[in-house]
């Protein structure tokens, strides 16, 4: 939403398919590129158990020739790592195309701070840790307990695009 939002509509996937958020993240994708109308791009969106450099390198050409203009990564090294391989093709980030991560551990320290969705982890932990508690002290009543929390969009350079500046006269 927040890429669309800023009027991205060519939006890719680069994922990983070995995390416990993986198949969860890519589900959010394909909702949000279908409730929003976006362009299906197939070919833009690769999950890969790992990524290395050529993988890296060949994404970033595949971002170039799909004319994307937003790319949403899971997570924040692959998103870091990914960042010169896009220079390397000519895209310029946030103007060409604006980059998302999904974590938020490490995405403010990149080279150029990433946007990312933050899940509420240390919320997570507590309200795990609390359940857990009150399942113990009612002698391990094991009812089912569903709670849904909200990530956060922490935007950075990454898909902020530049404010036009206004340029005063000269004196």
């Amino acid at each position: 939403r927040h890429l669309a939002r800023q009027g991205r509509r060519r939006i890719g996937f680069l994922g990983r398919r070995d995390t416990a958020t993986a198949d969860a993240a890519l589900r959010g994708y394909r909702r949000a590129i279908d409730d929003l109308t976006l362009v299906d791009l197939p070919g833009a969106v690769v999950r890969r158990d790992s990524w290395d450099d050529a993988a890296l390198a060949d994404y970033a050409h595949r971002a170039r020739s799909a004319g994307l203009d937003g790319v949403v990564c899971l997570g924040d090294r692959e998103a870091t790592a990914l960042l010169p391989h896009l220079r390397r093709v000519g895209l310029s980030l946030p103007d060409d195309l604006a980059l998302v991560a999904f974590d938020d551990e490490e995405a403010a320290d990149a080279p150029l701070p990433l946007t990312a969705v933050s899940p509420p982890k240390r919320e997570i932990g507590r309200l795990a840790a609390s359940t857990l508690l009150r399942m113990l002290g009612r002698g391990g009543d094991r009812t089912p307990v569903r709670m849904l929390l909200q990530p956060v969009v922490r935007e950075r350079a990454s898909s902020a695009r530049a404010q036009p500046r206004v340029l005063q006269p000269l004196a």
